[in-house]
Formats: structure tokens, C-alpha cells, sequence
């Protein structure tokens, strides 16, 4: 994987993360994803099950704000 399709890849994120829209969500993730939201907590499994898993725990509009690229 090359910087390019990283860069991509969170880009896709935000935009998910900011829109909550299912396919946004599940464009990220494949059928057999695991998804870890914390230490300890059961992971969301497959891409329908993150999914509901994210939009069960989704932020308002306009509560966030970030730029994950900023670790790069």
C-alpha cells in the first residue's frame, strides 16, 4: 500500500465520519472487516455489522472535527 492509497483511504474516512452515510461507511471496510472501538470492547464485525455499529454511535453534524492526517 503507498502513501497515495492512505491518503485516500482516511480522506474517504472524514468524509464518512462527517456524512454518516451508509455507503460512505461501508465503501471503507470489507466483508469480513473487524472494527475496534475501544481496548477491551467487542469489535463490529463484517461491514453491515460496522455499519450499524457507527450510525448506532454517530456524532451530530457539526460535533466533529479532525484532521487524522495529522499524524503522517
Amino acid at each position: 500500500m503507498d502513501e497515495h492509497a492512505v491518503r485516500d483511504w482516511t480522506d474517504r474516512y472524514v468524509r464518512a465520519w462527517g456524512s454518516n452515510d451508509p455507503e460512505d461507511i461501508g465503501s471503507l471496510f470489507t466483508d469480513d472487516a473487524t472494527y475496534l472501538t475501544a481496548p477491551w470492547r467487542e469489535p463490529w464485525r463484517g461491514r453491515d455489522g460496522i455499519v450499524e455499529g457507527w450510525l448506532d454511535r454517530k456524532d451530530a453534524p457539526g460535533d466533529w472535527e479532525g484532521d487524522v492526517l495529522g499524524f503522517l
